[in-house]
């Protein structure tokens, strides 16, 4: 693996670990704010994909389609099936709370929720990568 391709895929992984902790934070805080927590654990699931996909290498577009990510990952390791359902719960969070709606906010067992799914993506994405990005 070329040097630029290992630290493009740490920096994603960065950054989805940003999202993990800002999330959790947010939803062990005296005040749960599951709305954003949902968004975080999207972009959390988002970021492991695309670093899983730099490691194979393996051009994406610009989204937050976590399906779409997820098909991408299955033309390398058709195992990433498993997580379309993951995917298919998770997507909306990408701007469903971003701006007004109607949409009912999430509470905060769901929210929980989806934070495990958000981290069962990244473990999956982990396991399948280089133990010397990873870390």
């Amino acid at each position: 693996m070329l040097p630029d391709q290992q630290a493009e895929i740490q920096e994603w992984l960065h950054r989805g670990r940003l999202d993990e902790v800002t999330a959790e934070q947010l939803l062990t805080a005296p005040r749960i704010v599951p709305e954003t927590a949902v968004f975080h654990c999207q972009q959390l699931a988002a970021k492991a994909l695309k670093a899983y996909l730099v490691s194979t290498n393996v051009s994406f577009p610009r989204t937050h389609d976590l399906v779409r990510l997820i098909e991408m990952c299955c033309g390398v390791d058709q195992a990433f099936a498993e997580l379309l359902d993951i995917a298919v719960l998770l997507t909306p969070y990408a701007t469903l709370y971003r701006y007004p709606t109607d949409e009912p906010a999430p509470d905060a067992e769901l929210a929980k929720q989806q934070f495990e799914r958000a981290r069962r993506v990244l473990t999956f994405v982990l396991d399948r990568l280089p133990p010397d990005v990873r870390r």
